[in-house]
């Protein structure tokens, strides 16, 4: 990765890099989640990659999922779980035990992978949160917290 951009201006220099990582996320992440739903007949409307602060995923009411490029700091044990849990919530909009019950047959390790993924924040690097970003408006919809 080459950036024409002075070294001292981190903010650019940390947006430039959050660009090509978004671009690695959709390489990537897109495909695969593409695969887990059409191995286990889930189906979602769109998917996007973006750079949510707070979450590592997210399902819409609309059938939208949205993922974080900073999945790709995780294990990839990890990244299959947040992309299984965001296909349940293409049936389940919430966090019921309908929800729980699919999500543990899609993958019997949830509970588990549930407790890893809340302090995997710690595995992105921080000076990340400095990316520019675009004012989105915020949809209504479930999101996997903790990124």
């Amino acid at each position: 990765l080459e950036l024409a951009l002075p070294p001292d201006d981190r903010v650019a220099v940390a947006t430039a890099i959050s660009e090509v990582l978004r671009a690695e996320g959709r390489r990537t992440l897109v495909p695969k989640l593409e695969a887990f739903a059409h191995r286990h007949d889930l189906r979602y409307v769109r998917a996007s990659v973006r750079g949510q602060r707070s979450v590592w995923g997210s399902c819409s009411s609309s059938g939208t999922v949205s993922l974080n490029w900073k999945l790709l700091f995780l294990s990839p044990e990890l990244v299959d779980y947040v992309l299984l849990h965001e296909l349940a919530h293409t049936r389940h909009l919430d966090h019921s035990r309908a929800f729980w019950n699919l999500l543990e047959t899609l993958e019997p390790a949830a509970r588990t992978l549930d407790r890893e993924l809340a302090g995997a924040a710690r595995l992105v690097p921080p000076w990340l949160e400095l990316v520019r970003r675009p004012t989105v408006p915020q949809g209504s919809g479930h999101a996997a917290r903790s990124a």
